[in-house]
């Protein structure tokens, strides 16, 4: 089962990284580090399946050596706190083969390359766990080829592009100084301007969010050639998504050496609690599909009973405008007008106003039918919110069995009273709050359609008894 995972670190000199020894430990390689005067030899790594330096436009063509370009970033970077490198670190789907998940990695290292960074790229090709490595530049190139800075000093501008003043606090107005020579002159708010925005937060949201749509497209290009079933993968958390399952923790390969030597590892545990948990989650939430797919076809099926009535409705009473026929005729052969409607009492009326009566009465129930088509359509909007929320479920819970199924062996026995338990539960609450708050939607969807009907036959009654002619009242004497 594909899973997504991409985790993004600096490499900084504060912390004692070096990024000549970073780049020859990923590639599996001995380079040399100018700085320490030091041989960085890891030659003998394995598992290192491919290996690539990507350059942007303006950078100099030597620096395709991984070696030259680590020793140059080192050099610009001065400060005993700089930012030597950006690393990514990125899951490759096992379902993929080698060539398809290079292929896959590499459209991904293009778009950060087009972006104005220099990369390294080093597939991992571990059984059971493909991943990458990519170790980015933090600064870009000059239109020379020469290192661009990181950030300046400047005045700081607003939204519209504008310099910000500097308020004083006394006044309320900006703020200006006399000088020797120059005269007065106003004060504008100044900073540190950066270059590029690769350390903002949603830089970061937007690279996890563009690896997701690259490695679904090759997804997609695999199951199609194949005729596999690979699921797709999601940056966003379980809770994003509206998923109620808790999700696993990373356990890394010391809590599963730990497994292998026979002990038990808190993290697998506290893993294999969570799993029994949405165990639990998965079994209340199956018996809730099955009910809201009922529910839904019921209320697709009323929908579409009351629209063919109201449609049938509205072509009658068009065809009736046109001929002049009046409307009694047509509200009797609905089965909504009564036999006799308004008693005794008629009104005589010539057949020219009759027909302006029918007009009306057909533009007033034209006007109800919009509205109850708006309703109706609410009412399947609803319905489809509602059934993709139980499909995005479905999903996620065979995405979970999938994953209990590689257990295996390591599976353990589940005790109810585990605040694991709770948890689960509280997710489960959760989901039905989304649920119960669809049905109250779909509910006043199928009121709102009820009303509307009611209102039609009340109008046309209403309007039917203006167009019967008009006789006297026969009062009968009393004996």
């Amino acid at each position: 089962m594909s899973i997504y995972h991409m985790s993004i670190k600096i490499g900084s000199r504060s912390t004692g990284k070096s990024a000549v020894a970073f780049s020859a430990y990923r590639a599996g390689k001995k380079y040399f580090d100018q700085e320490t005067g030091k041989l960085r030899d890891f030659s003998k790594k394995k598992a290192v399946a491919y290996h690539e330096v990507f350059l942007p436009e303006n950078a100099p063509p030597e620096y395709a050596d991984a070696e030259i370009l680590w020793n140059e970033v080192q050099k610009v970077e001065k400060q005993s706190n700089a930012q030597l490198f950006r690393e990514f670190e990125v899951a490759l789907p096992a379902e993929l083969s080698l060539q398809e998940n290079t292929e896959c990695i590499r459209e991904f290292c293009k778009c950060l390359c087009d972006e104005g960074m220099a990369l390294q790229l080093n597939v991992h090709n571990k059984r059971g766990n493909p991943h990458a490595h990519i170790m980015c530049t933090t600064r870009g190139f000059k239109a020379d080829g020469s290192w661009a800075v990181k950030e300046r000093k400047g005045y700081l501008l607003d939204e519209n592009g504008n310099k910000i003043p500097v308020i004083d606090p006394a006044t309320g107005k900006q703020k200006v100084r006399e000088r020797k020579g120059k005269g007065i002159e106003k004060l504008w708010e100044r900073g540190v301007i950066e270059s590029n925005d690769w350390n903002k937060k949603q830089k970061a949201e937007e690279w996890r969010s563009l690896w997701a749509q690259i490695c679904n497209k090759h997804i997609d290009r695999h199951n199609a050639w194949i005729q596999d079933t690979v699921a797709h993968i999601d940056h966003r958390s379980f809770e994003r998504q509206g998923i109620g399952r808790m999700p696993t923790l990373h356990e890394g390969y010391v809590a599963r050496k730990i497994e292998n030597r026979g002990s038990v590892s808190e993290l697998m545990e506290m893993n294999r609690q969570i799993c029994a948990g949405n165990r639990l989650y998965e079994r209340k939430l199956s018996d809730y599909i099955n009910a809201i797919t009922i529910l839904i076809q019921e209320i697709k099926s009323q929908v579409n009973e009351i629209g063919e009535k109201i449609r049938g409705l509205a072509e009658r009473i068009r065809n009736a405008a046109k001929t002049g026929v009046g409307a009694t005729a047509t509200g009797k052969q609905d089965g909504i007008l009564p036999e006799r409607v308004g008693g005794d009492c008629y009104r005589k009326q010539t057949p020219a106003g009759k027909n302006r009566r029918t007009e009306e009465n057909a533009e007033t129930i034209g006007r109800l039918i919009r509205r109850v088509t708006e309703s109706s359509g609410q009412l399947e909007e609803s319905c489809r919110e509602l059934n993709n929320l139980c499909q995005k479920d479905e999903g996620g819970v065979a995405q979970n069995n999938q994953r209990e199924r590689a257990a295996g062996n390591c599976e353990r026995g589940f005790n109810g009273t585990n605040p694991t338990t709770s948890a689960a539960e509280r997710g489960i609450d959760k989901y039905m709050f989304s649920v119960e708050q669809h049905i109250q939607r779909v509910e006043q969807g199928i009121e709102s359609v009820r009303s509307l009907k009611q209102q039609i036959i009340s109008n046309k009654i209403e309007e039917s008894e203006r167009a019967l002619p008009v006789k006297k009242r026969i009062k009968r004497k009393g004996r």
